[in-house]
């Protein structure tokens, strides 16, 4: 075996470690992130767009299971110019991360408390009914994580939201709901900190 080819197995060898260490959120540690989606479609009377954002924070009881809450919002347009409904949603959830290491698969599941008003339109884009509502819903999901760096990860996730029932307005929905994957970034809080700690020691 050349020289070269010892020093590419090292390589090779250290960019795979790499890959499968973990430091990041550990038992303790805090952890927020923020989650947004956006989707549309294109229709004879137009184009319509919805986009929303979701502020999280978590609690690592063990190195792999986090419980915490969230808080979002969405609203939707038509051609850019008028509001066809908005909602907002809160729950509170647990999260487990099958594996350690970068690359993080993870399933979870929680409550959520949803509020939204919708404005329904005809095929031209007129007013119609005015709908609200607000449910409460179970969720499951599933999603994956990769940490760019000790304290900083992206993720996307998925999840099926079963509606357990709807308090009030003329919006009721029953049965569930797919909601489309949702990309966003999460940030150990508690990381920095240790991090400052132990390199006072």
């Amino acid at each position: 075996m050349t020289r070269q080819t010892k020093l590419l197995w090292v390589l090779s060898t250290l960019m795979l470690y790499s890959t499968l260490t973990y430091g990041q959120a550990k038992q303790g540690d805090f952890v927020a992130g923020a989650m947004t989606r956006s989707v549309g479609g294109l229709s004879s009377a137009g184009l319509w767009v919805t986009a929303d954002l979701t502020l999280q924070g978590g609690y690592m009881i063990t190195d792999k299971f986090e419980v915490g809450a969230t808080l979002g919002g969405s609203v939707s347009t038509f051609n850019f110019q008028d509001n066809l409904g908005n909602s907002w949603s809160t729950s509170v959830y647990a999260r487990y991360n099958i594996t350690k290491g970068k690359w993080q698969p993870y399933v979870f599941t929680g409550l959520s408390l949803d509020g939204r008003n919708r404005i329904l339109t005809d095929f031209v884009g007129n007013e119609i009914e005015r709908l609200s509502g607000t449910d409460l819903g179970a969720d499951l999901g599933l999603g994956i994580q990769y940490w760019a760096t000790e304290n900083l990860s992206i993720f996307t996730e998925a999840k099926y939201r079963h509606t357990l029932h709807t308090f009030n307005g003329t919006y009721s929905r029953s049965g569930g709901d797919f909601i489309m994957p949702s990309l966003g970034v999460r940030w150990n809080i508690s990381g920095l900190s240790r991090k400052t700690a132990l390199a006072g020691q």
